[in-house]
């Protein structure tokens, strides 16, 4: 042991000595030149007076010891300030903060006192700043340990509550409209709920989609689920529905089902029921359905293989060979309301052909296109071929 090292043990036992003094005046540092700690009530006095005096005399225990520093202290107060939500930038500044304040001090004192070398001060100043390195490291890996755990926590929760809203189920013991309000969400309509279909298991397809409506002030909150992203979504007053429409058509890149507007959360599931239906139903070349503005793509969609059973019985009779070519005739004819003259020009061929086709069509299947019911019936049939094929 050389003399230089008696000297640095001293001075450590010394401080270790005063750390209740200096881990007030660190303190105080904190709180006059740290503006959250300034500004908020989140880390009591008593809870930052102590938090002070036992990181530095661990530090100063370290010196006097001459064994590495003891950072137990140091990984509590991280815990400590992550569930305060206190920023780690803020934490790690009153930690600059809290250690210049008391070591510039013992520095200027120690170059008065004849006992204390040049060299003495120099290790000892060096030894202090690794060892709060060593805490400063150690109150981040637990504040950002802790924090992850808390993300974790709050998201295993908020998911629990909003399963309980889609499904009209308790959370708990709390109502309905008391999971709304803790998910920050009024407790009176209008709402929809939103199915986004996934096109990837656990990946949601509109990450942002919170976020953007969040600017245009409609409240939301989503759940991803095995097949679908959905959200219940506050439109404030129905005039809204245009612009979460928008929204969701610039970000959709899967199918996207928009329940009705309804205004009692008690209504939620079988709102997401038709979010879910509307969603399936909708038709080619659109991204975004509305259940109350597509009835004969929701009706088409609401169960796959029943109606694609019904549709191929509707079209039984067509002969496979020219199948696709009265079939487009067919849809050309109803997009066109009807009028041989405009689907034929749609079709590149006489109407004549047209009306030869159709009557051809008459004829295999045994359904009129002047009976009502029968065009009703080839249009759901038409819809659903087109999104589910034949059998």
């Amino acid at each position: 042991m050389t003399y230089s090292e008696q000297e640095l043990r001293r001075l450590g036992s010394s401080l270790v000595e005063t750390a209740g003094d200096l881990g007030a005046k660190a303190a105080a540092a904190i709180s006059e030149s740290v503006p959250f700690y300034r500004d908020t009530a989140s880390i009591g006095a008593d809870d930052l007076l102590t938090s002070c005096t036992e990181n530095l005399r661990f530090v100063f225990s370290a010196l006097a010891s001459g064994k590495t520093a003891d950072t137990t202290a140091a990984s509590e107060t991280g815990v400590r300030r992550a569930r305060a939500a206190v920023p780690l930038h803020e934490v790690m500044t009153a930690y600059r903060v809290g250690f210049r304040s008391v070591w510039e001090p013992v520095i200027i004192g120690g170059r008065n006192r004849p006992e204390l070398s040049a060299q003495t001060l120099l290790e000892a100043t060096a030894r202090v700043v690794a060892a709060q390195d060593s805490f400063t490291d150690a109150m981040a890996i637990a504040y950002s340990r802790e924090q992850a755990s808390l993300v974790r926590v709050e998201s295993e929760r908020r998911s629990a509550l909003i399963a309980g809203l889609l499904t009209g189920s308790l959370v708990g013991g709390r109502t309905l409209w008391e999971i709304a309000d803790t998910l920050g969400l009024p407790n009176s309509g209008p709402y929809v709920v939103v199915a986004v279909s996934c096109a990837d298991v656990g990946r949601s397809p509109m990450p942002t989609v919170a976020d953007e409506l969040g600017h245009l002030a409609i409240l939301s909150v989503w759940q991803l689920m095995p097949n679908a992203y959905v959200g219940v979504v506050h439109l404030r007053n129905r005039s809204r529905l245009p612009q979460l429409i928008t929204v969701l058509e610039r970000l959709a890149r899967t199918s996207v089902g928009v329940s009705g507007v309804y205004d009692n959360l008690a209504q939620t599931g079988e709102a997401l029921r038709l979010a879910r239906i509307a969603s399936a139903g909708t038709p080619r070349g659109v991204r975004v359905t509305v259940f109350d503005a597509a009835p004969l793509a929701i009706a088409a969609g609401t169960d796959p293989p029943t109606m694609r059973a019904v549709a191929s019985g509707v079209f039984a009779g067509l002969p496979d060979d020219e199948r696709d070519m009265l079939l487009d005739t067919i849809e050309a004819w109803f997009e066109c309301a009807g009028s041989a003259s405009d689907a034929a020009a749609r079709l590149y061929c006489h109407p004549n052909t047209v009306r030869h086709r159709l009557h051809r069509v008459e004829k295999h299947i045994a359904k009129s296109f002047t009976n009502p019911r029968h065009v009703a019936e080839m249009c759901v049939a038409l819809e659903v071929a087109r999104r589910f094929g034949l059998d």
